[in-house]
């Protein structure tokens, strides 16, 4: 939709209209420079209203990466999702990328490949300034891979320290942590599993993640009597 350019004096009624509502005095010299500043206010005026309405399209290479991942082309769609984040110039949306590829390769059942592209997203200096979502996205599912292969709880929790120093505020950290906690839970560490929960602060759900598997979600209602009472003092604290 096409607006049609504001007039020099259009402009120069709406400044002489609020300088009078202000109670200011309108000097013939200020009068002088607006009338020849008019011209240059109306044009950047017309082309930001221009560009508002004609939104820039989406890259060919990235849409078309898109659609074959709607599709389920796991392959196919890897492939163009590389090629799109190692084109020149980088693109400011290249972590992105690299995670939908590692999601490519986790539906191919290809763990070690998955988790190579999420490193590469998660460990990226530049993505963590330009794509800080893609970058708190990698680590998640980065700790999901973990838990999923079986990882110890010292590799897991490197992962949570990288995270935490990188994106210390994300809320994907919090996600983390509290998913942390349940393993540790479920594996018979009770005290850890609380350090987890307290970090999680904010981000502990009430009860845990109705997904989780029945046995986990019986152990974060009713834990170990070692930290039954440290459990539910933490979720009060963070609760109340």
């Amino acid at each position: 939709m096409d607006f049609p350019p504001l007039k020099n004096i259009d402009i120069f009624r709406g400044i002489c209209l609020h300088v009078r509502m202000s109670g200011k005095r309108f000097s013939s010299t200020c009068r002088q420079v607006v009338v020849a500043s008019a011209p240059a206010l109306s044009l950047a005026v017309a082309s930001g209203v221009r560009l508002r309405a004609n939104p820039v399209p989406p890259d060919p290479d990235r849409a078309r990466a898109e659609a074959l991942f709607a599709k389920r082309h796991w392959a196919d769609a890897e492939k163009a999702f590389m090629d799109y984040a190692n084109r020149m110039p980088t693109p400011p949306d290249r972590a992105e990328a690299w995670v939908k590829a590692g999601v490519c390769r986790l539906e191919r059942r290809d763990a070690a490949g998955a988790r190579r592209r999420f490193e590469q997203a998660a460990y990226d200096e530049a993505a963590r300034r330009r794509s800080p979502e893609a970058v708190a996205e990698a680590f998640d599912r980065l700790h999901m891979l973990h838990l999923g292969q079986g990882a110890s709880a010292a590799v897991r929790a490197r992962l949570l320290d990288d995270c935490r120093r990188r994106l210390p505020d994300c809320a994907a950290l919090r996600r983390m942590q509290e998913r942390e906690g349940d393993a540790l839970l479920a594996s018979n560490q009770p005290r850890q599993a609380l350090s987890c929960y307290i970090a999680a602060g904010s981000g502990l759900s009430p009860g845990g993640d109705e997904r989780r598997p029945p046995a986990q979600r019986m152990l974060r209602r009713q834990p170990p009597a070692a930290c039954r009472g440290g459990c539910g003092a933490a979720r009060r604290g963070v609760r109340g």
